[in-house]
């Protein structure tokens, strides 16, 4: 987990691109094969894009970064790749592109949680949603990546932090 402090140092690059490379093949499990894969030279722009997003996170918000992140890699990889679709001929190619995102993240808050926590499909259609509206530049009523990193950290935190609560309070 990372906390918040004072000047956040640099992630070291070659354990970030690592987990970064290892967050967009797990990624690309979920994305249906029906989406048009990225060339080599266009998957090297998204994890890059990612980690510079990773390194602005950090020093924006003074984070002390004691472990990578998962949820953060995967949010920000689907959004670098969502930001290089055609905002009005890649509609369905978002659509399901998100889906692979969501289907991923869920996945990790599952198996981070011992198989105790999974988004419901009712939540995860209305995040679909948000992200789509996000895209398509409907602000209001969308939510970009930093938020949908936060839903599922949270999520994730939570649990962690209610298991200690449990063994203080029972």
């Amino acid at each position: 987990m990372s906390a918040a402090g004072g000047g956040a140092p640099p992630p070291d690059p070659r354990r970030l691109a690592k987990s970064a490379y290892g967050a967009w093949k797990l990624f690309l499990k979920w994305v249906p094969k029906t989406v048009t894969r990225l060339r080599p030279d266009q998957e090297e722009q998204v994890v890059i894009r990612a980690c510079a997003q990773h390194g602005k996170h950090l020093a924006t918000h003074g984070i002390q970064q004691t472990s990578l992140d998962a949820f953060k890699l995967v949010c920000w990889l689907g959004g670098s790749w969502l930001d290089m679709l055609d905002r009005e001929k890649d509609v369905e190619e978002c659509r399901q592109i998100t889906q692979g995102l969501l289907s991923t993240l869920r996945l990790i808050l599952a198996r981070e949680t011992e198989w105790n926590l999974a988004v419901p499909p009712s939540t995860m259609k209305l995040l679909a949603s948000f992200i789509e509206q996000e895209w398509r530049g409907n602000t209001e009523h969308g939510i970009w990546m930093n938020g949908l990193y936060a839903a599922f950290h949270l999520g994730a935190t939570s649990w962690f932090e209610g298991k200690e609560l449990k063994k203080v309070v029972m």
